[in-house]
């Protein structure tokens, strides 16, 4: 072994090369250099062989549209970065066979856990095997399954709230909501919200307009929100992507916002 011939015991070069923090400065960078300079690469697939954790975390999202799970593939990124992890990720297409088919990919790869923002459609047999099978997970952004797992998402009540507070101190009192089409606890839990906080606050609830995900941000939601009668005043996108899609769409049918 290069470590043996450069003064350094096979044992030290093992804890430099899985990030222990076991081994004094000057030692480590001595490590480090050589391993530089040799363009040295461990090989994972034999440390799992000897028993040892792979380092790897698996990722699955739902798309690789909405501008809020690129945020948060960033933050996972740079989070594993400082604790010397590598990450494998992949996007389900919003389709739980494709996502039952990843799933499976990682288990061959030895990931030591799963983060997981689950397709639309998932049932709740899927957390429950991956729960016995003792593989660690994290459902993210999205859930199934109350309670199953582990779970790291944002504060959708508290940004619906926030979002009607503000138009009914501009004076809006009818109000209507954009949301993204389909079975998730984020569709489920903002509609939830949007009746709740309407009541709570006193604006109408003009209506509900669901649009598909898509790259344009589907600004045929503007047409449908004037069909609404009578017509909302303002409305809340269920995120930036939707808004951005529905500010398109009043350009698109001669009604620019703010003129």
């Amino acid at each position: 072994m290069w470590a043996g011939r450069r003064g350094v015991s096979r044992a030290t070069a093992s804890l430099i090369l899985r990030g222990s923090d076991l081994v004094a400065g000057q030692t480590r960078l001595r490590v480090e250099k050589v391993i530089g300079e040799l363009d040295y690469v461990p090989n994972n697939g034999t440390a799992r062989l000897r028993g040892q954790k792979s380092r790897m975390i698996g990722a699955i999202i739902p798309n690789l549209v909405d501008s809020v799970l690129a945020e948060f593939v960033e933050g996972f990124e740079a989070r594993l970065a400082d604790t010397g992890h590598l990450e494998m990720f992949a996007s389900s297409r919003d389709d739980p066979e494709r996502q039952s088919d990843l799933i499976r990919r990682p288990g061959e790869h030895v990931v030591e856990g799963l983060i997981l923002s689950p397709a639309d459609g998932t049932d709740t047999e899927l957390i429950e095997q991956l729960r016995r099978s003792g593989l660690p997970i994290v459902q993210a952004m999205r859930h199934v399954g109350a309670g199953l797992s582990d779970f790291a998402g944002a504060d959708h009540d508290l940004g619906v709230g926030e979002s009607i507070c503000h138009l009914r101190d501009l004076g809006h009192r009818r109000i209507a909501y954009v949301a993204l089409a389909g079975e998730t606890s984020t569709r489920t839990e903002g509609l939830t919200s949007v009746a709740d906080h309407m009541a709570e606050m006193g604006p109408d609830n003009a209506g509900v307009v669901e649009v598909p995900l898509a790259w344009d941000g589907s600004p045929q939601s503007a047409a449908l929100l004037m069909q609404i009668q009578p017509r909302p005043t303002a409305a809340i996108c269920f995120n930036d992507m939707l808004g951005l899609g529905l500010l398109s769409g009043f350009y698109d049918i001669g009604l620019p916002p703010g003129a």
